[in-house]
């Protein structure tokens, strides 16, 4: 993280997020909108399902289309392949050549938990063990090379930015953030700001989450084993851009956003919002909005909690 982000980072709860120092609205559009997430799970989102208990949400995608080098899809994990076709693809509905990004865009994103399968955990358990009890001399050597070594970058969170700088060549600023919707809600605010001082022209702002295998889904039933929530595989991405009079008259913005703001009192009322029952990780806002945006038009909003702070945006669909 750079100086300029980890100061903001660490003044996010004492300053208004996404407003100029008038106190306006973000002048920011959205110019284009990329997902990936299963076909049950869309057709959930967009109301042409209701029962989400019957519903296939693990998910996974072919991004070779977008890999400069197509033999890097081994070192990828399934959120690097959803990050890369889901940015790939809200790059291409922005109308942007994917050669001439560079250093004029930024990527801005939040990745979810670390996702891991039964079978590798089980298979390192058993070759860690030695007289019954965990050893790190077995665990360094004979379990780690029971698994596929490779494994190892699937493993890593940063890998799904990586992934997108490296096949879109953005060389712009950056920010990640882990590993849900109130942390997304730090990285667009960091996205709005530096397009909203001139340090960008675009910014790719997006989360991903690789939630149905075994290390993920067990964290949420330890957790929230009470609640009717399921989760999907998922990954949705924005481009946002600075809202001139050029481009506004080049190009029909089709989302804007209006307001982005955080309340910080501990007693703060959460607006009523009806929430699907699909757990969307950091992709929950830009992939509830892009469901609204797919039939409606009008206002959208979204808000989501922290421990003491409520993260709320408004957008408008034109």
């Amino acid at each position: 993280m750079d100086k300029k982000a980890e100061t903001r980072c660490r003044n996010i709860l004492d300053d208004g997020i996404g407003r100029n120092p008038a106190g306006t609205t973000p002048a920011v559009l959205v110019a284009g909108l990329g997902w990936e997430i299963s076909p049950d799970a869309w057709q959930y989102l967009i109301g042409n399902r209701t029962d989400p208990s019957g519903l296939e949400l693990s998910h996974d995608c072919d991004p070779t289309g977008y890999l400069c080098v197509p033999k890097t899809i081994k070192y990828m994990s399934k959120q690097d392949r959803l990050a890369v076709n889901a940015s790939g693809k809200a790059l291409e509905r922005a109308g942007h050549d994917l050669e001439k990004v560079k250093d004029s865009c930024g990527l801005f994103m939040t990745v979810g938990y670390i996702p891991f399968k039964r079978e590798e955990a089980e298979r390192i358990c058993h070759y860690s063990h030695e007289n019954h009890q965990f050893s790190m001399s077995k665990f360094s050597t004979e379990a780690y090379d029971s698994i596929n070594p490779l494994l190892a970058f699937a493993c890593l969170p940063n890998m799904p930015a990586y992934h997108l700088s490296a096949n879109f060549n953005i060389q712009g600023e950056y920010f990640l953030t882990y590993p849900g919707a109130v942390q997304y809600y730090q990285v667009l605010s960091e996205a709005v700001q530096r397009l909203q001082n001139g340090h960008l022209e675009r910014a790719i702002v997006g989360g991903v989450s690789d939630q149905c295998n075994f290390l993920v889904e067990n964290h949420f039933q330890k957790f929230h084993a009470a609640d009717e929530m399921r989760t999907a595989d998922v990954a949705a991405f924005l481009i946002l851009e600075r809202m001139t009079p050029a481009l506004t008259a080049s190009r029909q913005a089709r989302i804007k956003l209006l307001s982005l703001d955080t309340q910080y009192t501990k007693g703060d009322e959460v607006p009523e919002q009806t929430l699907p029952k699909l757990r969307l990780g950091p992709a929950e806002l830009p992939m509830l909005l892009n469901a609204f945006a797919h039939n409606q038009k009008g206002l959208f909003s979204h808000c989501c909690r922290s421990a003491t702070h409520t993260f709320k945006s408004t957008w408008e669909v034109l």
